[in-house]
């Protein structure tokens, strides 16, 4: 396969993968965020709470965030090789935190790492949003 189309290919899969990802912060779907985020998964929050994989697991698990709308815009895939790559976008959720809703604008930018080009599994691993 040329260079090209391998781009194209990995390109398409992170876009598919991203919004599986939304989907699944947006259901509170704790199976899906198991496979979707690596095991050593950090998220810097806007508001500048640090979670890990575990303690994001959790909150979707007790429903302390609740995540009622998610838009995204301005998305934009950056591949580096066939094993990382950095998704960068604007964020609009309208979220419950703690039974009190809030809307949030954000910045974001998402790291997602595939362990090697022989292995299909791509994972995020960092997460970081800035307010706006």
């Amino acid at each position: 396969m040329d260079q090209q189309k391998t781009h194209t290919k990995i390109n398409s899969q992170l876009q598919t993968l991203f919004e599986q990802y939304v989907a699944a912060r947006a259901a509170g779907d704790v199976g899906a965020l198991q496979k979707l985020l690596g095991d050593d998964y950090v998220h810097f929050h806007g508001a500048g709470r640090i979670d890990d994989k575990a303690s994001l697991i959790a909150d979707s698990k007790t429903g302390r965030v609740k995540h009622l709308k998610r838009e995204v815009s301005d998305l934009l895939i950056r591949t580096y090789g066939s094993t990382a790559a950095v998704i960068t976008g604007r964020g609009r959720n309208s979220i419950v935190i703690n039974d009190v809703p809030k809307q949030v604008e954000l910045l974001f930018t998402a790291v997602w790492i595939r362990p090697s080009a022989d292995t299909a599994a791509w994972q995020i691993v960092s997460w970081a949003g800035i307010h706006v």
